[in-house]
């Protein structure tokens, strides 16, 4: 969220958690929204081709639920946040429920470009960075 505020690339954060979905913690988000359930996590906003869903949900089983409905819109980029071996449960799970593996070769995961990070602050420039990437094109 402070890469892309920096950037000014619009963004919305979407939380199940009070503590999180709090403009005060995201003052540069074009939204922040309070979700009930991750079950509607774009409830309130409609995904487009350009845009770009990232996925770090604070627990592993709501990602598989969130990442079937980012696959469900035209979004231009989805990312997950995981290890490689959390993401193939989810993915298997994902096929289990009917996804083909050729919508789950749209997901970048792990999320980012290889840049060694480490850090939280490292992970996001190395995500924010696979964004400018793909808003660029091809070099």
């Amino acid at each position: 969220a402070g890469m892309c505020s920096l950037l000014t690339y619009p963004f919305v954060v979407i939380d199940d958690r009070d503590d999180f979905a709090d403009r005060r913690r995201f003052p540069g988000a074009d939204d922040v929204v309070r979700t009930a359930s991750y079950a509607d996590a774009f409830g309130r906003h409609t995904v487009r081709a350009p845009d770009a869903i990232v996925i770090a949900t604070h627990s592993h089983r709501f990602d598989g639920d969130v990442l079937a409905q980012a696959l469900r819109t035209p979004a231009g980029y989805i990312g997950m946040i995981a290890s490689r071996r959390k993401r193939d449960i989810i993915y298997d799970a994902l096929v289990k429920r009917g996804f083909g593996r050729e919508a789950l070769a749209r997901v970048h995961s792990p999320i980012g470009l290889d840049i060694g990070a480490k850090t939280p602050a490292e992970i996001a420039v190395s995500i924010v960075a696979q964004l400018i990437a793909l808003r660029n094109g091809p070099r």
